[in-house]
This record gives structure tokens, C-alpha cells and sequence, in this order.
């Protein structure tokens, strides 16, 4: 009876503190901290996430690749569907500002968010930049983004700020202020070497150059891009448009060889067809021999597709 009583006792306690802490974000206390962090990851910041990457996939599933054309490196929206799209990415940025408004731990003196007290704030942050990314309103995306690679000590959320200021810049045509941000990620000594920071900042990087319509750069650090990445759709769709810079380059013999990649990485079908009509062509070129075009289009004229 005596230990059940203790056990009552502590459940009430625990209870007790739950609601205490569960109606204050302005003590940054150990048990504070971890009730704030456990909160905005599991209830807040899991749920915006998830919804973000529906709503993307969402996006990539719309998009319609013209291949007589550079296609983009990157899958957005346009200012023709964008508003298709707001109330898919509305959810992330209403579910994400609670999780700040509720979690954020504040300075009782100052009124300012105490950075990083609690872990998950600033990766709420980006997601509503993100999802305002994806809305075309790109002032306010750029608010945030900024907002995050300043207030944040951490390199992760910093660079992660600043690279998506740069896909920013480079759907504005800003581009006067991309050079400088990619110069100062290029060289700083703290940037992160983990694969996916690698891999954004070289994607980011060719993506500016593509969109300057300077080539050769955009060829170099679309390479190193590849290098990082894994995913297969995301491989696919990068090799793809390194083919198609080395075509506009005329260098056909490099556009083949990559054109040749891009079926064996199960992409959309549309850019597998593509890219075999590309090699098809390309080889006749180089070759001067029709035999070979003819026997792969009447292979692919079999497909029901």
C-alpha cells in the first residue's frame, strides 16, 4: 500500500511538471530543453517535414520535362502551377511556426529566441522557407533563410541557410548576389563534409552556372555533384543534364556516354525514351552509319509506351 502510494505521488509530480513545463518557453533549464525538444521533433517539426516531402513529390510528379530544351536541374514550381500547390505547402509552414511559437525557448530579459536552446527550431525555420520556396514568394523565403544562417552558430544550419539562398538568387536571376555567397561557402573552413551538404552545395553551384549559360563550369561542378549523390531519380536527372551540356558543347562523344547512364538508373520513363533517342541519334552522327539508329528506334517502336 506504502509503495503504491509513492508510485501515485510520482506520477503526480511527473504530471505536474509536464503541465508547468508544457505552458512556459522562457526557462532554459536541462528538463526544460528536453520536454521543448521532444515536443517540436516528435508533435511538430516530424509531421511539417513529412508534409513537405509530399508536397514536393507532388510537384516532381506534375512536372513536365520539355527534352528539345535544357531541362532543369531542379524541380520547382513555375508561376503557371505554383498556386496549384499553396494549401499542400501552407500545412508546413502553419504546422512548423507552432512548433516555434510553442518551443522556441525565449530570454525572459530580451525577448529573443535563445539559439539552439531548443534543437529543432531552426529546421522548423527552413521548412517554411522552403515551403515559401515552393510558393514563388521568395522575399519571404529569403527571410527566413537569412534569418537561419545568421541567428545559428551551428554550420549545419548556417550553410544550410546560406546554399538555400542561393537557389533563391538563382531563380530571382540574382545572380550578382549568388557569386559571393557560393565564394564564402566554397571557403569556409567549418563547412560540413557530410555527403548531402557536399553534394547540395556542387548541385547549387552548376545550377547558377547553367542558369549563366556558362558551360564549362556548370560541367565541373555538376560532376562532383554526381559524385555525391545517391539516389537514383536524383542521379538520373543530373546525368542527364550533363549529357545535354556536353551536346551543347558539341563535345557528342562525353553527351553519349552519359546519355548511355541514364536508362540503367530506372528514371521516369519519358527521360529514359529521351535519352535512348539521343543516343540513337548521337551515334549516327558520330558513326555515319544508319544501321544502328534504325534497329534501336524499331526496338523501341515495339514498346507499347
Amino acid at each position: 500500500m506504502k509503495n503504491k502510494n509513492i508510485f501515485s505521488r510520482v506520477i503526480l509530480v511527473f504530471c505536474c511538471f509536464l503541465l508547468v513545463t508544457s505552458c512556459t518557453n522562457t526557462k532554459n533549464k536541462f528538463l526544460y530543453r528536453k520536454w521543448h525538444n521532444m515536443n517540436a521533433r516528435y508533435n511538430g517539426y516530424f509531421y511539417s517535414r513529412e508534409n513537405m516531402k509530399e508536397s514536393v513529390a507532388k510537384v516532381e510528379k506534375a512536372n513536365k520535362n520539355d527534352f528539345n530544351r535544357l531541362i532543369p536541374l531542379f524541380v520547382y514550381t513555375d508561376n503557371q502551377n505554383a498556386k496549384t500547390f499553396y494549401s499542400d505547402f501552407d500545412k508546413s509552414i502553419k504546422k512548423s511556426s507552432s512548433v516555434i511559437h510553442r518551443h522556441a525557448i525565449i530570454n525572459p530579459r530580451t525577448k529573443e529566441e535563445i539559439p539552439n536552446a531548443c534543437k529543432w527550431i531552426d529546421e522548423n525555420y527552413m521548412l517554411i522557407g522552403q515551403a515559401h520556396f515552393y510558393k514563388r514568394d521568395f522575399f519571404s523565403a529569403l527571410e527566413m533563410f537569412e534569418y537561419v544562417s545568421k541567428k545559428y552558430p551551428n554550420p549545419e544550419a548556417k550553410y544550410g541557410g546560406m546554399l538555400w539562398m542561393v537557389r533563391t538568387y538563382n531563380e530571382l536571376g540574382s545572380f550578382s548576389k549568388s557569386e559571393p555567397t557560393l565564394d564564402e561557402l566554397r571557403n569556409a573552413d567549418d563547412f560540413p563534409k557530410d555527403r548531402n551538404y557536399q553534394r547540395e552545395l556542387a548541385a547549387v553551384a552548376a545550377d547558377y552556372y547553367i542558369k549563366k549559360e556558362d558551360y564549362p563550369p556548370a560541367i565541373r561542378e555538376l560532376t562532383k555533384a554526381i559524385e555525391f549523390t545517391k539516389n537514383k531519380k536524383t542521379k538520373a536527372r543530373f546525368i542527364y543534364v550533363l549529357a545535354q551540356l556536353y551536346e551543347k558543347l558539341n563535345d557528342n562523344a562525353s553527351a553519349t556516354r552519359y546519355y548511355a547512364m541514364v536508362p540503367g538508373l530506372n528514371p521516369p520513363y519519358d527521360m529514359a525514351f529521351s535519352a535512348q533517342i539521343k543516343l540513337a541519334t548521337l551515334y549516327e552522327i558520330q558513326s555515319g552509319d544508319s544501321r544502328a539508329i534504325k534497329k534501336q528506334l524499331l526496338r523501341m517502336l515495339k514498346d507499347f509506351k
